[in-house]
């Protein structure tokens, strides 16, 4: 079943067109990899379904409903959870604090106090997921600490945990190069974590330049280049295809 549609996206800023009348889908429960040369739309794709841009055309329909210029908190609360190329954590909050954050701003919960032990309140089963999400991505020793203390693939592995944390049950994450900047351990770490939350039924759309990791990770993948995509399928099938050679290469 298709859980997230793009029909004939496009957006431009002045006389660049970033995005060109792109068409893809998302099969529900699949791990969907998006890659291209840089400059090809993948991050301004991720921005116009999580209503940080507007399209300028087109449609983008999740779960049977059309979000097309919904803002970001709406897009949330549907059921997608994002992560950015740039490292986006609280660094003055705790690791726990952060997670609790994560679904404070999206309208979940209201009061940090109603989730963190010690701020006030009572404990929510969302502060039982908030520790489970920590022991899950083995950040619980941590949990009491300042995000500032960790380090940058640890920060990367926050981000993904609180991606998850922005709805109740979040369908759909879309990663935007999660791996980027990370160590090989790291990156093996953040990899097992995104398999495991497949497992459990999550669905992915991962922006990743790092091509064999996606083919290791990925059901299948969309490639775009110049706003558009141009191959479509296995990885191995996509890899090999003479138009994605083209253009990461050239002619």
């Amino acid at each position: 079943m298709t859980l997230l549609s793009l029909s004939d996206v496009s957006k431009s800023f002045g006389g660049l067109t970033a995005v060109d009348g792109a068409s893809f889908e998302v099969r529900e429960g699949e791990l969907l990899g998006l890659a291209g040369p840089n400059g090809a739309g993948k991050t301004v794709t991720f921005d116009l379904i999580t209503g940080q841009l507007a399209p300028d055309a087109g449609r983008i329909t999740y779960d049977g409903e059309e979000i097309t210029g919904y803002s970001p908190d709406e897009v949330a609360r549907t059921g997608i959870g994002r992560t950015f190329q740039e490292v986006r954590v609280y660094e003055d909050l705790t690791v726990r604090q952060n997670l609790a954050f994560a679904a404070q701003r999206k309208g979940i919960v209201t009061t940090l106090g109603s989730v963190v032990p010690g701020r006030g309140g009572a404990r929510t089963d969302l502060a039982g997921r908030a520790d489970e999400m920590l022991e899950t991505v083995e950040l619980e020793r941590l949990a009491d600490q300042p995000a500032a203390n960790l380090s940058h693939g640890q920060q990367k592995i926050l981000a993904f945990a609180a991606s998850l944390m922005t709805h109740p049950e979040p369908e759909l994450v879309l990663l935007d190069e999660p791996m980027a900047g990370v160590n090989p351990t790291m990156i093996e770490r953040l990899a097992d974590y995104i398999r495991t939350f497949h497992d459990r039924g999550k669905t992915f759309l991962i922006v990743e330049h790092n091509m064999r990791l996606m083919a290791d990770l990925c059901d299948r993948m969309v490639v775009m280049d110049a706003g558009s995509p141009i191959a479509t399928g296995p990885p191995e099938t996509v890899r090999n295809d003479d138009h994605v050679v083209e253009a990461y290469f050239g002619s």
